[in-house]
């Protein structure tokens, strides 16, 4: 009977149409949007490289939240904090003191591309939700702490047979009290985040608890060999690079920065407060554009404004190198037309 069914003029009717639809679906493409969708690009790139026009991966954070290659860290810094005025120079430089840079090295971040941000999407998106969530998670902890006087003997008698159960049964009580302080420490901080994040609406991601954080590897052994490899002319456009980076985090900082609603991975702003800072004469400064390279981000701004509401740190990292992208290449960057910066803008601009 079933053979018959699937024999049926309307059962081949059926299948012809399934097959032209499918004919019609470009599987690899969407595949392919789907992953590209959910890539972290606004996260997982350096804001130094972006502004040379590069595309360099993001391992540390400088200032806690600004994104660095390996290659940016492993050069030292100067400022005016780190100059010695030498005395001891020559005759002719006897009344000019001569000042002496002393380098030094940025206090390095492991950088997160995600974070286990998770909890401000389900119990706690609300007040009366997270105090029932907390409840829930007390409870957990509770049974967690309770079933260490079973876990703790029979982990120790898997390793030392019937003497680890006694020693373990005997330092059972140790890891219950250790649990419960956990448990204690863990409601508290999910209290001030309810508090915090629900009442004076702040976006923590923890209180005194940092199992939300991204855990990330630190390998620094390598960074100080990086910059060896880097030659005085690069090492100038890096330096360079990352004073502009940071002049337009502080730029950005202004327009008051906040997680969008659909993750905690990155901070956005909107784009229409941040084309107005941009335009004020204290944002103008400190970015110390040109006005042939504020004309050219003010563009980029404008164009962006029909495409998204908000922005990330690092996409106006593109679009300030963009801008300024005549200072470390010899292209002529022109107010009548964008100037498309090749690799990164490939990654950002879609």
């Amino acid at each position: 009977e079933k053979l018959r069914e699937l024999a049926s003029p309307s059962t081949k009717d059926a299948a012809v149409i399934l097959a032209e639809n499918m004919n019609k679906e470009d599987g690899l493409s969407n595949a392919l949007e789907h992953f590209w969708s959910d890539l972290p690009r606004d996260s997982m790139m350096c804001s130094v490289g972006l502004i040379m026009g590069r595309s360099l991966l993001a391992k540390y954070r400088i200032n806690d939240s600004i994104p660095i290659s390996e290659e940016v860290a492993s050069l030292p810094e100067y400022n005016e904090d780190n100059v010695i005025k030498n005395l001891f120079g020559d005759a002719r430089k006897t009344l000019n003191a001569e000042a002496i840079r002393i380098p030094h090295y940025d206090k390095l971040t492991p950088h997160g591309t995600t974070t286990y941000a998770l909890r401000h999407q389900g119990g706690y998106d609300n007040l009366c939700n997270s105090i029932g969530t907390i409840f829930f998670e007390l409870c957990e902890w509770i049974v967690r702490s309770l079933f260490q006087i079973f876990n703790v003997p029979d982990k120790f008698a898997r390793s030392y047979g019937l003497l680890g159960c006694l020693f373990g049964f005997l330092v059972s009580p140790v890891y219950v009290m250790f649990t419960i302080l956990d448990a204690i420490i863990i409601v508290i901080d999910r209290i001030g985040v309810t508090v915090a994040n629900n009442i004076f609406h702040q976006q923590w991601l923890c209180f005194i608890d940092t199992g939300a954080e991204a855990r990330v590897y630190k390998d620094v052994s390598n960074v100080s060999k990086t910059g060896n490899n880097i030659s005085d002319e690069g090492a100038k456009r890096i330096r360079d690079a990352r004073k502009i980076a940071i002049d337009a985090h502080h730029v950005f900082g202004l327009c008051k920065p906040s997680f969008p609603k659909d993750h905690w991975h990155w901070r956005e702003v909107k784009i229409e407060t941040l084309a107005s800072k941009v335009a004020e004469k204290r944002g103008k400064s400190k970015l110390g554009l040109s006005e042939e390279e504020f004309l050219t981000l003010a563009k980029r701004l404008d164009w962006a404004k029909r495409r998204m509401e908000s922005i990330s740190f690092n996409r106006f990292c593109l679009y300030v190198g963009e801008a300024v992208d005549g200072r470390f290449y010899n292209r002529r960057v022109t107010s009548t037309a964008l100037v498309t910066v090749p690799d990164s803008a490939s990654t950002y601009m879609t």
